[in-house]
């Protein structure tokens, strides 16, 4: 695993999707993507951007030799993935099917989370209504939950 966390993905950047749901990817995130990744649908109403050598070990173990009901609802929300490669300008257009699974509406402004291994894509608005989630309660239980407290003593 410590290959995959070699150029990690980390940061929270506004991007402007075009009228037909084109972005530029920030200088930030085009290393740790490489020259192509998955774009696949992800919950919460996200895209989501994989390097390839993330997605390779994800891949085999979905479509491996032993099917379970959690693999078939993960091989059905992946279903729609694509592997895209940046343009010489870096850009990229998110097909009209995860446009629709995000609720992109014409010329929008989209966020790019950087979480370690990938990329989440959230429509601006979504972002801020999900942060609302983030209250000190929610936020120190699921610290605790992991053992990191210790990032919350002030």
């Amino acid at each position: 695993m410590s290959e995959l966390w070699a150029k990690k993905l980390f940061g929270e950047y506004e991007i402007n999707l075009d009228d037909k749901g084109r972005f530029t990817v920030p200088p930030e995130f085009r290393e740790g993507l490489g020259d192509s990744f998955v774009l696949t649908r992800g919950p919460d109403q996200v895209a989501l951007m994989i390097p390839m050598a993330v997605w390779a070990p994800i891949e085999q173990d979905l479509y491996g030799p032993t099917v379970k009901i959690s693999s078939r609802l993960l091989q059905r929300l992946f279903a729609f993935r694509q592997e895209l490669h940046p343009d010489t300008r870096s850009r990229l257009m998110l097909p009209k099917t995860l446009q629709d699974w995000m609720g992109v509406e014409g010329d929008q402004q989209a966020v790019l989370l950087g979480m370690g291994s990938i990329v989440e894509i959230w429509t601006r608005s979504n972002w801020i209504e999900y942060q609302r989630n983030f209250s000190y309660e929610n936020v120190i239980e699921a610290a605790e939950s992991l053992g990191i407290t210790q990032a919350f003593r002030l």
